[in-house]
């Protein structure tokens, strides 16, 4: 006897869902539904595609067909492995991207930090000394707050990322996977203080990355390699 199909109106009809939410769920289970043999232009799924369908996001099971009913009325211990591998998926995907959306966050902690140390007022000056002493501690002060310039051959992360129009999400998710290499540390620039930049190599890294990204800017260094004009 012939298994029970039904074609995509159908499976709309019961599932309740509309064309958009019908194709993703299909997508998530891995099911291919397969061409009515008598008209192609036709997709079917069977009766146990459509409960799977119906169990996984809890909408109501469509009633049993006449003709299959006693063979449905047995579960098998594939049918049921199926099922748990296709929830442990579902499952296992959303803890990769909670996990992923964890170390964004966590990545950008320094450079709030960073930001909000540049913009911090300088403490106020203690107490005026005698006016023959005055003039020595206002330079040792200033030597011990003075940061280093940012060297020539370097540039910042945040100043390169905008100048090519790519976005601090994907930059971060590159620098997470040691994609991109990027230095650390404090240095001048533009009277404020700059935490992550980096240098010639890692700018050519830049490059090779997402040239060929969608919006991606080039400038008049580009490609940013070794010897480049």
């Amino acid at each position: 006897m012939s298994q029970k199909t039904y074609n995509k109106a159908q499976c709309l009809k019961l599932l309740k869902v509309d064309t958009k939410t019908f194709d993703r769920w299909l997508k998530k289970t891995n099911i291919t539904p397969e061409p009515d043999t008598y008209d192609t232009r036709q997709k079917l799924l069977t009766y146990e595609q459509l409960v799977l369908l119906a169990d996984l996001h809890k909408r109501p099971r469509p009633p049993l067909p006449e003709e299959d009913a006693p063979e449905l009325a047995e579960v098998t211990p594939a049918t049921l492995y199926k099922r748990l591998a296709t929830l442990e998926q579902m499952i296992t995907q959303r803890l990769d991207a909670i996990e992923h959306e964890l170390t964004v966050l966590a990545q950008r902690i320094p450079s709030l930090q960073g930001s909000q140390a540049s913009t911090k007022t300088p403490a106020a000056p203690a107490s005026p000394a005698p006016v023959a002493s005055k003039a020595a501690p206002t330079k040792k002060s200033a030597k011990k707050t003075r940061l280093k310039k940012l060297p020539r051959d370097f540039v910042p992360l945040s100043v390169f990322r905008r100048m090519h129009k790519v976005s601090e999400k994907a930059v971060e998710y590159a620098v997470e996977k040691k994609k991109l290499t990027v230095e650390r540390g404090k240095w001048q620039y533009d009277d404020r203080v700059i935490m992550i930049a980096m240098n010639q190599h890692a700018q050519h890294e830049f490059y090779e990355l997402f040239y060929q990204r969608e919006g991606f800017q080039r400038c008049e260094q580009c490609p940013h390699a070794a010897g480049a004009t």
